[in-house]
C-alpha cells in the first residue's frame, strides 16, 4: 500500500524536477567545426545531458548537425548593402514555409564609432 502511494508522488517529483533544469533561455552559439576530430564533440549538445533547447550560428540558415534536435533562431548580423536586399526575409521566410519552426530572430548591430552607439 505504502510502494502504490509512494511510486505516483516520485514520479511526479522526478518530472517536475526534470522541466526544471530545462530552460527556454538556454542557448548555444555555434560555428561549426572544420576539423572532422573536433566536429564528433557537436554531438556533446544533444546528448542527453544537455538542457539547451536552441541555438544560433550567426546566420539565416540551421546548421544540419542540430537538425531536429535543437530549435534554430536567424541572425541579423548588420545591416544589408541595400535597403532593398531582401536576402535575410526571404532565407527566414523559405524556411519557415519549409516547415522549420522559427519563433524569434537574433539582430546585432555593431556600430564603428562611439557616436553611433557607444561600444568603443
Amino acid at each position: 500500500m505504502l510502494t502504490t502511494t509512494l511510486l505516483p508522488l516520485l514520479i511526479a517529483s522526478l518530472s517536475t524536477l526534470t522541466s526544471a533544469t530545462t530552460s527556454s533561455k538556454r542557448g548555444l552559439v555555434y560555428v561549426p567545426s572544420k576539423n572532422a576530430n573536433e566536429a564528433k564533440d557537436d554531438q556533446i549538445w544533444i546528448s542527453g545531458s544537455s538542457d539547451l533547447t536552441w541555438y544560433y550560428n550567426y546566420g539565416a540558415s540551421p546548421s544540419a548537425v542540430f537538425n531536429g534536435h535543437l530549435n534554430f533562431v536567424p541572425m541579423l548580423w548588420g545591416a544589408p548593402a541595400s535597403n532593398t536586399d531582401m536576402t535575410f526575409y526571404n532565407t527566414v521566410k523559405g524556411l519557415i514555409d519549409s516547415g522549420v519552426n522559427i519563433s524569434y530572430v537574433l539582430a546585432f548591430n555593431e556600430p564603428d564609432g562611439a557616436s553611433n552607439g557607444g561600444s568603443n
